[in-house]
């Protein structure tokens, strides 16, 4: 009987320290259940705000393919979604897709503006590469070649196991194919384009070496084996037969003497 009566006086304790402390018992649940719904109620709003970003962005006419008329409307349109609804991902979406716009249009130094801008917001984000890989391309655009070479590189650096490191190390090869460096071009485009490389990328860095090669065949590489050098013979005239002509032929070892005869 002693376990149960235990028991009995640790259910009995516990009611009494409730009861001496049922006022702050009482408030603490106030404030976890005041915490509970203020979480709720921001998941909440978020949400909202997500949907409204959403409909706001989808609602553009022209959004993934604008015309030529519809280009600048669509950038401008991106960018006040992306204004309007800060802390969005429509809005993330919107930003990006806006300095793809502006690009689009030629309008270069305002697309790397943007791009810019995305790197600075949502530096972190999974479309970060991107942006980087915007801000070297809109460089390589307005001629910016060595800030271009640098930003490219940079991407490869930062990004190598995402699609942009190819695509930017591509764009270096060109770059430096338009400055006449021929052999840095030639490397990338085989590092690229190497055995078992597949997608657009190693496509055209094949393209582009072949291009390369035929223009200038003196980078060819040349890995065959060097062919053996065959051993001096010296050859003798045999005797012509009765047409009077003869061959030529590899001297016969000497027979050797057969005894008696």
């Amino acid at each position: 009987m002693q376990p149960e009566s235990a028991e009995s006086n640790w259910f009995y304790e516990a009611l009494a320290w409730l009861e001496f402390n049922r006022k702050r018992v009482i408030v603490g649940a106030g404030v976890l259940l005041a915490a509970i719904i203020a979480v709720y109620v921001y998941d909440w709003h978020q949400g909202q705000k997500e949907a409204e970003a959403n409909g706001a962005l989808f609602a553009l006419k022209g959004m993934t393919k604008p015309t030529a008329e519809e280009a600048s409307a669509s950038a401008l349109d991106l960018l006040k979604v992306a204004r309007d609804h800060p802390e969005t991902t429509a809005a993330e979406r919107a930003l990006l897709l806006a300095a793809g716009a502006l690009f689009d249009q030629g309008k270069y130094a305002e697309a790397q503006t943007q791009f810019e801008a995305f790197l600075s917001r949502y530096g972190r984000g999974s479309l970060a590469p991107i942006a980087a890989l915007g801000v070297a391309a809109s460089l390589d655009s307005q001629d910016k070649v060595d800030a271009a070479m640098s930003a490219y590189q940079r991407v490869a650096n930062q990004y190598p196991a995402e699609p942009v490191a190819a695509r930017a190390r591509l764009n270096m090869a060109i770059l430096h194919e338009s400055r006449n460096q021929s052999e840095q071009a030639l490397r990338l485009y085989q590092e690229l384009s190497k055995p078992g490389a597949v997608g657009g990328v190693a496509m055209d860095a094949a393209g582009r070496r072949q291009r390369l090669l035929q223009r200038h065949p003196e980078l060819t590489p040349t890995n065959a084996p060097a062919k053996p050098t065959p051993s001096r013979v010296t050859l003798v005239p045999t005797p012509t037969n009765a047409s009077g002509t003869g061959t030529l032929q590899a001297p016969r070892p000497a027979r050797p003497p057969t005894g008696g005869q």
